[in-house]
């Protein structure tokens, strides 16, 4: 299992993203946060299997939430680029890169 960092942005995308839902019904933020862990624990087992978004920077979705983890395998970690709203914005991470 490789370690995980997030870009600086990518924390905060997380904590507001965590911090909406729970605004929205108590519990479902944590629910939120439990749904990333999961993709976090999946990502860093097994990197490659996760689907090529652009380049070297691949893909989780996470599921019911219409969010996806952005990563890129770099040895020894998984770099998180973006924790990103599927609707909005596509390509607004590439400046991370």
């Amino acid at each position: 299992m490789k370690t995980i960092d997030f870009h600086p942005e990518a924390r905060a995308e997380l904590l507001d993203a965590a911090e909406f839902y729970e605004s929205r019904s108590p519990g479902l933020g944590g629910r939120f946060l439990d749904d990333v862990e999961r993709g976090l624990t999946a990502s860093s087992e097994s990197p490659q299997t996760w689907p090529v978004l652009s380049g070297e920077i691949r893909r989780y979705l996470l599921r019911p939430f219409p969010y996806g983890l952005l990563f890129r395998d770099s040895t020894p970690q998984v770099l998180i680029l973006a924790v990103m709203h599927l609707h909005r914005e596509p390509g607004y991470w590439k400046a991370r890169l």
